[in-house]
């Protein structure tokens, strides 16, 4: 698992995917909020996302609280038929789900991290309100959720 932190560059808030609340194109501009956004692309079927999804549960109040947007984007090919949300129970209350249907949303933030080949999922991008990625993590560790923890309240400062 990789992570930087700092301002990293700037990540494309026009990027675009689909709201799967309600079928509708979105785009990442529409959630940022002067708390900003956290940006968790994943791999529904993979076991590192699934162990990123109960850490979310168990830092469920401190993200609640911060007042930010959770975005939880499928991404572009890992979006499988069988792909439900309400198979994830107890997540934070400000946590949306999405799908990277044309990849924009990966391009607009694994370009700024420099990832170069296929992505580790689930990747995720700590975004202030400036647009700025301003912590990034790539595959998974344990304690994940309390970095994310960390992250959004040193942003806080």
């Amino acid at each position: 698992q990789q992570q930087q932190s700092g301002i990293l560059g700037k990540a494309d808030l026009q990027a675009e995917f689909l709201s799967l609340a309600d079928r509708k194109p979105a785009l990442l501009s529409s959630f940022t909020s002067e708390k900003g956004i956290i940006v968790a692309l994943i791999d529904p079927g993979k076991e590192p996302t699934k162990h990123l999804m109960e850490d979310l549960k168990a830092v469920k109040k401190s993200l609640g609280d911060w007042g930010g947007q959770l975005l939880l984007i499928v991404a572009k090919e890992k979006m499988n038929p069988g792909f439900s949300t309400t198979a994830y129970k107890g997540l934070p209350e400000n946590a949306i789900f999405g799908h990277d249907v044309k990849g924009e949303v990966s391009a607009s933030v694994t370009t700024v991290c420099s990832i170069i080949n296929v992505p580790q999922w689930p990747v995720i991008a700590v975004i202030n309100l400036k647009g700025e990625i301003t912590w990034h993590s790539e595959g998974y560790s344990i304690g994940l959720g309390d970095q994310l923890v960390k992250q959004i309240k040193e942003m806080d400062r």
